[in-house]
């Protein structure tokens, strides 16, 4: 039962988020459909209007707004989430979290393990790969951190 009421409290907890910091994240999709994918352990359990999510096994994948879309891939506890026009993708490793906020804005984690990514548009790009314990926090800007491990980066 908590599952199923953690997904649509994340949406809930964002959206207002979003909306206090003036963040539109999309109106609704053709035919009064909503815009939302979520992919949990490597099955689809929704999908509508123009979103699109994917995982693998032991991954979990959400996409919310018009156009985001979300990939979480080979390794377990991955975990990608995608509001607005944005992308995220985590795999290639264990533990590795992307978060893209905002039109335009993209998020990558891993290769490696316990990378987090976390990018804020628009325009916000951040990547976190190539190693372990990396961090890279991107606002309206582009930011990589990687290729070794334990490296945090941040812009502006």
């Amino acid at each position: 039962m908590l599952k199923r009421l953690v997904v649509p409290a994340l949406v809930l907890a964002g959206a207002g988020a979003l909306a206090s910091l003036g963040v539109v994240v999309g109106g609704p999709a053709a035919h009064g459909a909503v815009n939302v994918c979520v992919n949990v352990n490597g099955t689809q359990r929704f999908q509508s209007g123009t979103t699109g999510c994917g995982g693998a096994p032991g991954n979990t994948a959400v996409a919310v707004g018009a156009g985001a879309g979300t990939s979480a891939g080979s390794g377990n506890r991955n975990t990608a989430i995608a509001v607005g026009a944005a992308t995220a993708s985590a795999g290639s490793g264990n533990r590795n979290t992307a978060t893209a906020v905002g039109p335009s804005s993209t998020a990558a984690a891993g290769p490696g393990n316990n990378n987090r990514a976390t990018a804020v548009g628009p325009l916000g790009v951040a990547v976190a790969a190539g190693g372990n314990n990396n961090s890279a926090t991107a606002v309206r800007c582009t930011v990589a951190a990687g290729g070794s491990d334990n490296n945090v980066r941040h812009c502006p």
